[in-house]
């Protein structure tokens, strides 16, 4: 397999998947991706010579190549350090490049044909016959292909921008709370974290979402029934309507006023479940106080 002079590169998933490695680790995973896509094949772990495309110590590529692999960023297979999204993009960059081989061959033939059809008549100011196809204007190369893979572009910067913000605080939350921290976006993912913004009326009102799952004893494991809830436990429609409606607020039987229960973030917490506890409501009250 050889090389190609480029492959794509999805810039929100590079952040999103990447955000929790240290500077390091950041290093030496696009240096490995990109001397897959330089030479078509995984680099041999031949740490001595890495190290020196690292531009640090043996010992230290080493460690961060073992920390990757720990953490399924990258594989040892047969001696290579392989990523296997390098791979499968080097693959598609080089079925692209034959594509526009073979277009651009079959444009070059067919202007050949053209050609050898012209008939040159005696009298040199009489126009050849063939002259108005001759001047035709070149075809534009086929547009080519996006294929379906499992992570592609988002339609807007603002999309790209809003699953980064999403999937950032729930990690900030994570950290907190000892919930699984998001290590990467799968096209699905994705697809629920947009629509659960949208249900939450946009990113104030996710961010509301999480606050108010942060704070349920039940979702961070503090109750008698020890359960713990996830990315993927969020973002599940059903489950985030619940989170939304206050179904997780604590609740103590005690009465508590409105302004008792209401807590730093606008939302009713323990024991005070009411009207008030939807995040539709608070993001209508906080953009009321607002002026808006």
């Amino acid at each position: 397999m050889s090389g190609t002079p480029y492959i794509r590169f999805f810039s929100d998933d590079w952040i999103a998947g990447t955000q929790h490695l240290d500077l390091t680790e950041r290093g030496v995973l696009i240096t490995i991706v990109a001397l897959t896509a330089s030479t078509g094949v995984p680099p041999l772990a031949d740490y001595k010579r890495l190290a020196r495309r690292f531009g640090c110590t043996s010992a230290k590529a080493r460690k961060s190549v073992a920390a990757l692999v720990d953490l399924g960023k990258l594989r040892i297979v047969d001696g290579h350090i392989v990523n296997g999204r390098a791979l499968k993009e080097v693959g598609i960059s080089q079925k692209l490049c034959e594509k526009q081989s073979e277009n651009a061959s079959a444009r070059w033939a067919k202007k050949e044909e053209k050609g050898n059809k012209i008939k040159v008549s005696d009298d040199a100011t009489a126009l050849p016959p063939h002259m108005p196809e001759v001047c035709q204007p070149e075809p534009e190369p086929e547009p080519l292909k996006k294929e379906d893979t499992n992570v592609s572009l988002l339609d807007t910067a603002q999309a790209f921008d809003e699953i980064a913000q999403a999937v950032e605080a729930y990690n900030e939350a994570s950290m907190r709370t000892g919930w699984p921290k998001v290590q990467t976006i799968s096209l699905a993912r994705r697809t629920a974290v947009r629509a659960r913004i949208k249900d939450a009326g946009g990113m104030e009102g996710w961010g509301i979402a999480i606050s108010k799952a942060e704070a349920s004893s039940f979702l961070t494991g503090r109750t008698d029934r020890p359960f713990t809830a996830s990315f993927d436990f969020i973002i599940k429609q059903e489950n985030f309507t619940k989170i939304m409606e206050g179904n997780y607020d604590d609740r103590t039987s005690a009465p508590r006023t409105a302004d008792q229960n209401r807590g730093p973030s606008g939302y009713t917490q323990a024991g005070g479940r009411g009207p008030d506890a939807s995040i539709a409501s608070i993001v209508a009250r906080r953009r009321i106080e607002r002026g808006q």
